[in-house]
């Protein structure tokens, strides 16, 4: 019986998850067992192309290298204070240094596919929105009173700043 060893990849995909155990979301034994399980069994008798395996009707997993627990987290943050639609985030967690996020599955038809069918009103209302959600996106504000912004969806590394309880980013002026 042959074993497999985790190899790492020659990129920063190796140390990305380092410091984000705490951004893990319902991560008990259970439903990593369950998760990985489905992977293997369920996940075969859905058509899948990238990072986001179904793995029911009605729950899908991303994962891969370039899959984050930063994106659970924000999904989660959205859920919680925006009125955005975003995919409910049953479990997220990291498994031989991948992160796997385990979110309810939306039904629809994927906008490039269905993009040259579109009626210039429809796709007015499509960017007005989008437009919306942007909006309301960004005025939406951090736990810490800062609004949102690139950083606050990335885990950077340490800086002295940071040791040291200083602000690394500018608050916006409201």
């Amino acid at each position: 019986m042959s074993t497999t060893h985790y190899v790492p990849p020659p990129d920063q995909t190796a140390t990305q998850h380092e410091g984000a155990s705490s951004l893990a979301i319902n991560n008990t034994f259970f439903r990593r067992l369950m998760t990985l399980i489905a992977l293997k069994t369920s996940a075969r008798f859905y058509k899948h192309d990238g990072p986001c395996v179904p793995i029911s009707k009605s729950g899908i997993v991303r994962k891969g290298p370039f899959a984050h627990l930063t994106e659970a987290a924000t999904l989660e943050f959205v859920a919680a204070n925006t009125s955005i639609p975003v995919p409910r985030v049953h479990c997220s967690f990291v498994h031989n240094n991948r992160a796997y996020i385990i979110m309810q599955r939306i039904q629809g038809k994927i906008l490039a596919d269905v993009w040259k069918d579109l009626s210039n009103t429809d796709r007015t209302n499509l960017f007005a929105q989008l437009r919306r959600m942007f909006q309301e996106h960004v005025a939406s504000k951090t736990a810490s009173g800062r609004y949102l912004n690139a950083h606050d969806m990335l885990l950077p590394k340490p800086t002295w700043d940071m040791l040291q309880g200083k602000e690394v980013i500018p608050k916006l002026r409201e």
